[in-house]
């Protein structure tokens, strides 16, 4: 079961649910460190993770406040929780996984290239385009072109262009536009 800490801080009641949960034959929990109110404000408290840890006998999954694979680790060192829950950092950066573990393994994670990004760009526009009907696929291209694209050469433009499509054939071409000058700068600087 995932859950949050209450409904507010006056309200805190995780500990009561999960052993409530426990009691009855749950097998893991997953606690969002944020209240209701809270929404995705604010801090996530991670010593709550910690608290519910030491509450309770089930496996405990972390989850708030995760951006990056150092925020994986550290959370594992801060909580000892069992697991971490990835939420919108991964539609940041799919990567996240990757790199938690390269960084577990090695004190080292590496960035994605661009070669990596357009590919898995394209790979889950052809997945959208595949299984939304028209329209709905178009706004849910222009949600993750976005989220992907922060960071890269010329992304803004990108996005603007895009934005102003009206048709998932337009973005495609504008996408499809801005990689090929993503392309044709990565073989420039290859030796």
């Amino acid at each position: 079961a995932k859950m949050r800490l209450g409904w507010n801080e006056r309200q805190l009641t995780f500990i009561e649910v999960a052993k409530a949960l426990a009691g009855v034959g749950l097998s893991g929990l997953c606690l969002h460190a944020r209240t209701r109110e809270q929404g995705y404000k604010g801090s996530a408290s991670w010593d709550r993770i910690a608290e519910l840890k030491g509450a309770v006998a089930l496996p405990v999954f972390g989850n708030g406040d995760v951006e990056s694979a150092q925020d994986v680790l550290r959370m594992f060192a801060d909580t000892g929780c069992d697991g971490v829950m990835i939420g919108r950092a991964a539609v940041k950066n799919p990567w996240i996984f990757r790199q938690a573990a390269q960084l577990a393994s090695t004190g080292a994670c590496e960035a994605p290239s661009t070669e990596e990004r357009l590919a898995l760009i394209r790979r889950h526009f052809e997945e959208i385009l595949s299984t939304s009907r028209q329209g709905l696929a178009l706004h849910r291209m222009k949600t993750f072109l976005g989220k992907y694209t922060k960071g890269l050469h010329g992304a803004n433009a990108l996005r603007l262009a895009i934005n102003s499509s009206k048709s998932e054939e337009a973005m495609m071409q504008a996408f499809e536009s801005w990689a090929l000058k993503q392309e044709s700068n990565v073989e420039r600087l290859e030796p």
